[in-house]
């Protein structure tokens, strides 16, 4: 694996991997709705929720059977909240009915991972929080950051940043998933 101050410094960066682990809210789903309606318990929970920029391209790009959602909400908010926001259904979806331990504990990665039958060095984490980085790499998986709710500097553990999923370029040969970025 390159050294992260090495990809840094370069203009644009390229990374493959034979599966994708994408966290829900806040990667793939605007959560600050979600946030913002749990707040009020006369709202639904479900009210509002639409898709980061860029998730739709992205999943619309992915190979069925390489790529699972992985959530610390309940099957049936993550199920709602796929469906509000537009986004396909995911051919895996591991959520917290899944699992005895939550997040910052791998139990969700190691659980996708299984299911997918990729080892940890074969997979990639996309997720914007602390909690969902110190999980990836509990579990052994390198992460991407997307900065889209968390300052960065709470980011600086993961093995890439990107601003948004919108930066990301993905392609596919035979049977892995090369994702690149240009750099700022």
């Amino acid at each position: 694996m390159r050294s992260i101050e090495a990809d840094r410094a370069r203009t644009s960066i390229s990374v493959s991997a034979k599966a994708l682990l994408l966290d829900l809210d806040g990667t793939l789903v605007d959560s600050t709705t979600v946030e913002s309606a749990l707040r009020s318990a006369a709202e639904d929970t479900n009210a509002a929720v639409g898709p980061r920029p860029g998730a739709l391209r992205l999943l619309g790009a992915l190979p069925s059977g390489s790529w699972a959602v992985v959530t610390g909400c309940s099957v049936r908010s993550a199920e709602a909240r796929i469906q509000r926001a537009g986004l396909p259904e995911p051919p895996i979806l591991i959520t917290a009915d899944d699992v005895v331990e939550g997040t910052p504990h791998p139990e969700l990665l190691l659980r996708a991972m299984g299911v997918l039958d990729v080892p940890a060095d074969e997979c990639i984490v996309i997720d914007h929080s602390p909690h969902g980085i110190a999980s990836g790499l509990a579990a052994g998986v390198r992460v991407l950051a997307v900065g889209t709710t968390v300052p960065a500097h709470l980011r600086d553990d993961a093995s890439w940043l990107v601003p948004t999923l919108e930066a990301i370029t993905i392609t596919t040969e035979r049977d892995r998933i090369c994702l690149s970025w240009p750099t700022d």
